[in-house]
């Protein structure tokens, strides 16, 4: 399903108000006029794009805690299928709080859930290619507040999201993400020129010898200080603030492994589970491990993960058997 078949399936009004509840900043007794303006510009904008291109992206969406207040909120992110396919591995410390609530998890819990999150940046900082995003053992999500709308709404929800809740706060999740800037899409294009203006202008800036780079940038406590801004926290404070900061970071950093868990099993442990039913085992799932560009061992060992239950287990060793079979018979 496409983000636009989404929006044509959730019910208009719940989806206005479930969106001004993501603003946070809109009275309640402003809600009905709010609702009603943002109806008709769901209007236009399904009207526009009634065809939009479909495309290998895939919206995630998942709580995050990271907001000042700590409260959870739905954020989404964009994915390709190739990177959830190939770079996702069950991660042992966040799969053995499987099935807690994550407002359950104690702080010493999501201390050890953070120390996991920091070994995993630790790998990402020793891949020396700028543009690697995700690796092995690392999906990372990408931001698309800045992309044409159109592009958006060919994007793809998980085919799990089925429920009239989930399907709800998907939609709205994304349609918040997308008016990051507004409902005038030529405001967040002036916003997109600009920044790339600044960026231009900060590489520039940043090519210049160190003394003359001085005098275009400020330290952030000299910022701090022209703003009249001092922290006066104690260091007893600043040490709570700063386990309330790990605690959100692994909070959000645990709902987001989750839903592309649950991704990754329903764009490959299913299929599996298709292929170990089907009998034509060794043809197809050769097939599809190379379509993959993943061994036939490491979907193998995937599979035997994530499937509990005795007769999935049968089923993977008699998938085994016949994949080994063939490859010895290919062989000799």
């Amino acid at each position: 399903m496409t983000v636009i078949d989404l929006f044509y399936n959730v019910d208009r009004n719940a989806l206005c108000y479930k969106y001004l509840d993501l603003c946070r900043d809109i009275p309640k007794h402003k809600y009905p006029d709010a609702a009603e303006c943002l109806s008709h510009f769901i209007d236009k904008l399904l009207r526009d794009n009634y065809e939009v291109p479909l495309n290998n992206k895939l919206i995630l969406c998942h709580t995050t805690y990271e907001r000042f207040d700590g409260e959870p909120y739905p954020s989404t992110a964009v994915y390709t299928k190739e990177d959830i396919e190939k770079c996702f591995l069950p991660i042992e410390c966040y799969d053995s709080f499987e099935g807690r609530e994550i407002d359950s998890i104690t702080d010493d819990e999501a201390e050890l859930i953070y120390k996991t999150f920091e070994k995993l940046i630790e790998k990402r900082e020793k891949i020396t290619d700028p543009s690697v995003n995700s690796f092995p053992g690392r999906v990372n999500g990408y931001d698309y507040i800045f992309t044409d709308w159109s592009e958006i709404l060919g994007y793809t929800v998980p085919s799990y999201i089925t429920t009239d809740e989930e399907m709800l706060i998907y939609a709205a999740a994304i349609l918040h993400e997308m008016t990051f800037f507004g409902l005038d899409e030529s405001v967040k294009k002036k916003k997109l020129d600009d920044l790339t203006k600044s960026l231009e202008e900060a590489d520039r800036m940043r090519k210049l010898p160190v003394e003359e780079q001085n005098g275009y940038f400020k330290s952030y406590d000299e910022v701090f200080g022209d703003l009249g801004l001092k922290d006066e926290r104690t260091d007893e404070q600043k040490a709570v603030d700063e386990r309330k900061r790990r605690r959100n970071i692994a909070l959000s950093e645990l709902s987001q492994y989750r839903e592309v868990k649950r991704t990754y099993m329903d764009l490959i442990i299913g299929p599996m589970i298709e292929l170990s039913i089907s009998g034509d085992l060794y043809e197809e799932f050769s097939k599809k491990c190379k379509a993959m560009n993943v061994t036939p061992e490491t979907m193998i060992q995937a599979f035997l993960h994530f499937c509990a239950e005795p007769e999935l287990k049968d089923q993977a060793a008699q998938m085994i058997k016949e994949w080994q079979k063939h490859e010895n018979s290919d062989t000799e």
